[in-house]
């Protein structure tokens, strides 16, 4: 009898199976990290938004309305010169609105939701 080397079928799908199982385990838990890294960068954002928000209003006693989707444009980025910054800051889109049941000159409410699917990551109301 001659010895071949190699594997056999059996060896090759028990391998196999062992490999779906730890990437079927480690794939969620990859991107639950990478999501609170990317919330953390829309939280930080959401900030420095608010900052330019209140120095807009001691110049002009009023606040500013808009949307930013993708990083850039919008009365957001032209009027009050927010840059969201971070890596994935362009997945965002962030809103800002008049309060409810208030207008923009008194209150307003941001909203930051992940573009691709408009799910809520992170709001603030200015009463």
């Amino acid at each position: 009898m001659i010895k071949t080397k190699g594997f056999t079928l059996i060896e090759l799908m028990v391998t196999v199976a062992i490999i779906g199982i730890l990437v079927s385990v480690a794939l969620p838990a990859y991107n639950s990290y990478v999501r609170s890294g990317q919330t953390k960068v829309a939280s930080n954002n959401l900030e420095t938004l608010k900052l330019f928000e209140e120095a807009y209003y001691l110049n002009n006693n009023t606040y500013v309305a808009g949307t930013m989707t993708g990083g850039s444009g919008g009365p957001l980025e032209t009027t009050l010169g927010f840059k969201p910054e971070g890596n994935n800051a362009g997945a965002y889109t962030y809103t800002v609105a008049a309060c409810s049941g208030g207008n923009i000159t008194d209150c307003y409410k941001i909203t930051v939701t992940l573009a691709s699917d408009t799910s809520v990551v992170e709001t603030y109301e200015k009463n």
